[in-house]
């Protein structure tokens, strides 16, 4: 059963986790880059182990608590909050979300800027 799992890890999330592994290793587990591996690697992740990541993430206080969620059920995180998490001024969360939508490229962004009007609010 376990090698069944993992033949439905592509190739991009094994990547991914390996990725994570080793920032962890050399920058600790809430280093920011480690985390936004970490939600790379979450948003690569078969939707079974994505909720599990999630909610896992969550629970260890790695990430805030989500401000809403998206018609397809992912968490969705305000700028504000992420800031508060890592104890960030506005001005360098604003900065590491350019640097992170700047290095990545495509549908695998690890955060996306969401139209508000399309969030579910946690209420």
């Amino acid at each position: 059963m376990e090698n069944e799992i993992f033949e439905e890890l592509s190739p991009e999330f094994v990547e991914a986790m390996a990725n994570v592994r080793r920032l962890t290793r050399t920058l600790g587990s809430f280093h920011q880059e480690t985390m936004f591996a970490m939600m790379k690697a979450v948003d690569l992740a078969p939707s079974d182990a994505r909720e599990v990541f999630d909610s896992s993430l969550r629970e260890s206080g790695a990430m805030p608590a989500a401000s809403g969620y998206t018609k397809e059920g992912r968490p969705v995180f305000s700028l504000e909050s992420i800031a508060e998490k890592f104890d960030l001024s506005g001005p360098e969360i604003l900065k590491a979300v350019e640097e992170i939508l700047m290095t990545c490229e495509g549908p695998d962004l690890p955060i996306a800027l969401i139209d508000p009007s399309k969030v579910y609010k946690v209420q």
